[in-house]
């Protein structure tokens, strides 16, 4: 959706039922603090060159049969993985 606003985007996942994958930390602000509707949100934080990690620790999360991402806001970091409840 190149061009399109953050709203747009989280708008679109909501209605086609997708959790979004993004880099963007401005989509918690969408969901916390505007109260915009989302399915799922996981948000990728990682450096610069850090790409081999990121696709492993994604992997993990997503081989994770523990870890419920509907409903919920996730921080993949190196060393860590967060998990918040989304407002309903």
């Amino acid at each position: 959706m190149r061009g399109a606003t953050d709203d747009d985007i989280l708008d679109k996942a909501y209605q086609e039922q997708r959790i979004l994958l993004t880099e963007d930390k401005d989509f918690g602000e969408l969901v916390f603090r505007l109260h915009k509707p989302a399915l799922g949100i996981i948000l990728l934080r990682f450096s610069p060159g850090e790409e081999v990690q990121k696709a492993t620790r994604l992997r993990q999360l997503l081989q994770n049969s523990t870890i419920t991402l509907t409903g919920a806001f996730v921080v993949v970091e190196i060393g860590k993985i967060r998990i918040r409840p989304l407002v309903s």
